[in-house]
């Protein structure tokens, strides 16, 4: 029991420390952006009557510990400020979308936790067998879909094509409380089903890995029928509990998905609040957004991993393994794991995708800003095969330079992620305890920011450009890399001084992320120059005309599920040789 109240008093102590922390970063935010704070703060027009009166509010005159303490203050007296274009005071802002988003991110953790219990149901019956990986390649799949490309799929579909759904806005659940649910539930399906879909095959390897369906304290007195039925509703009841904290493990990439979900389905809800306010650098609007977001983010996770942590105590398994689900039995050497089916087709992929963009001045039939005005968008021809854009230009032609664009700046971003995550998470652990009692602080901090909101927030300090785009991704990719680095993994039965096996997993699995987060912050206009050939930038410049021309917005969005489940595919080999290897 002792043991138990310690363990709980640590983890409280180092949530402190995590939110003192998100509090530290998030204050000192506007010192960081162009011009400094003032010009970050104050609205438009910037006056020196205005001036002087935030720098009586904010304390600029002051010494900056005193800064500290007096922001700190206002935000517990509910000053937060206002916002630099509208005026208003931000807190009134967020009363008014915060609820909103609360209600959607409800909805689709349900959906989500009933879609990943079905298919974990599914993918271990018959459950007198051991669970063989079934719902893998599904959740691989899902992984490399970008959650907004996901959205407009389903409200293509379900809202243009059959009508079943408002076009979007939102209702008051006083006022009409039907119109409200069917107003959010598309919206959260599109989030719920890719995440059922990925955190299905983890909920069953986990219930096998426990043991949890082989259990047979009913077999003396009941009979098979009854037998059934009980362990039906024993093992789904289980099922729901690791659904909910395998979600809430994913937690940073749901919170991005319930943002983008509300910016496909024009809610004006706390996510839409947070990229308006990215896009247009309304820092006192940033500050709220990522002092409820990220606080928010962290106490969850803390939450998961104390249960996590409960988990393993009772089954007395050995946590250091990269994830919680066990491979088959497989072939070591480098050989078996070029001959694994998935490892194979996502080099393919990769390959075919690196091979046309390297070669793309000699494959492309136009070049990608050539304009055909009489061509405007065409549909699918002979001339151009993936279609014409407003503009008349080859969309297959841009997709091919774009190509060039998205795995230069993934790349470069994964790269530069895995080498700021090995210094920040691997060179500590040759210190051994010191090291990780130094950095853990650290990299649980920085983990705490999701991806996309880390990417969204370099972007409005630096500006676009693909070289800011390279700092944004290697700044929102590095805390995950380091983390795995840190807390070891397989890494820490590793007999070699530096994991090759190891560092390629990671380097595939952050190169696939990349390609998703920076085809997203190019459809949310804040990642390349509009002139530059994008994937997302033409998915968002495209789909407004969906309608009229299904194509332009679709190969461009397929192009990037195509290269994120090539990367996906290879880092999921990699992972399972490494565990089986370590296992073995």
């Amino acid at each position: 029991m002792r043991a138990v109240v310690l363990d709980i008093l640590i983890r409280l102590a180092n949530l402190l420390i995590v939110l003192l922390g998100i509090a530290t970063i998030i204050f000192s935010l506007p010192y960081l952006a162009p011009g400094g704070p003032e010009r970050a703060l104050i609205g438009w027009p910037y006056t020196a009557e205005r001036a002087a009166a935030l720098r009586v509010h904010y304390g600029f005159d002051r010494p900056l510990y005193e800064q500290y303490g007096l922001w700190w203050r206002n935000w517990l007296d509910g000053e937060w400020g206002r916002s630099k274009f509208t005026g208003r005071p931000v807190l009134r802002e967020v009363s008014l979308t915060l609820p909103l988003t609360l209600k959607l991110l409800a909805e689709a953790v349900m959906l989500a936790v009933l879609i990943g219990t079905f298919l974990a149901l599914v993918a271990i019956y018959p459950w007198h067998r051991p669970y063989g990986g079934r719902g893998q390649g599904m959740a691989v799949v899902a992984a490399g879909f970008p959650d907004f490309y996901f959205g407009i799929l389903m409200k293509f579909f379900f809202v243009w094509h059959l009508e079943w759904f408002p076009i979007g806005g939102f209702a008051f659940f006083s006022e009409r409380p039907w119109l409200a649910y069917r107003q959010l539930l598309l919206p959260a399906l599109s989030v719920g089903i890719l995440y059922g879909i990925i955190i299905g095959p983890r909920v069953a390897a986990r219930l096998s890995a426990a043991r949890e369906i082989f259990e047979d304290g009913f077999d003396g007195f009941l009979d098979a029928g009854h037998l059934r039925e009980v362990r039906l509703w024993h093992v789904g009841g289980k099922a729901l509990g690791h659904s909910l904290v395998v979600l809430f493990q994913h937690g940073a990439l749901l919170l991005g998905s319930i943002m983008l979900a509300e910016k496909i389905f024009t809610i004006p809800g706390f996510g839409d609040f947070g990229i308006e306010a990215f896009v247009r650098r309304d820092y006192p609007k940033i500050q709220a957004f990522l002092l409820i977001m990220v606080g928010g983010y962290a106490v969850i996770r803390a939450l998961a991993n104390g249960i996590e942590a409960v988990r393993e105590r009772r089954l007395k398994r050995d946590p250091a393994q990269f994830l919680s689900d066990a491979p088959a039995k497989s072939p070591a050497g480098l050989g078996a794991l070029c001959m694994q089916d998935s490892f194979f087709l996502g080099v393919v992929l990769v390959a075919v995708i690196a091979t046309t963009a390297l070669f793309a001045s000699y494959i492309a039939p136009y070049l990608p800003d050539e304009v055909h005005m009489k061509d405007r968008l065409q549909p699918p021809t002979t001339q151009y095969w993936m279609g014409s854009d407003l503009l008349g230009r080859d969309m297959l032609s841009r997709i091919i330079f774009g190509a060039r664009y998205s795995l230069m700046v993934a790349g470069a971003g994964a790269t530069g992620a895995l080498v700021l995550g090995f210094l920040l998470g691997g060179v500590p652990r040759f210190a051994h305890g010191l090291g990780m009692a130094l950095m853990s602080p650290i990299v649980g901090i920085l983990e705490a920011f999701p991806a996309l909101i880390v990417g969204l927030l370099m972007m409005t300090l630096l500006g676009q450009g693909y070289v800011q785009e390279i700092a944004a991704l290697t700044a929102a990719l590095t805390p995950s890399t380091a983390a795995v680095f840190l807390r070891g993994y397989v890494a820490a039965r590793s007999r070699s001084l530096i994991p090759v096996g190891l560092i390629a997993a990671v380097w595939l699995q952050a190169f696939g992320l990349a390609i998703i987060v920076e085809a997203t912050l190019n459809f949310l206009d804040i990642g390349l120059l509009p002139l530059m050939p994008s994937w997302g930038g033409d998915l968002k410049a495209n789909l407004p005309y969906l309608h009229v021309n299904p194509a332009i917005v679709l190969f461009p969005g397929m192009a990037v599920v195509i290269s994120a489940m090539g990367f996906n595919l290879m880092a999921e080999a990699v992972r399972k040789h490494l565990v089986w290897r370590q296992l073995g």
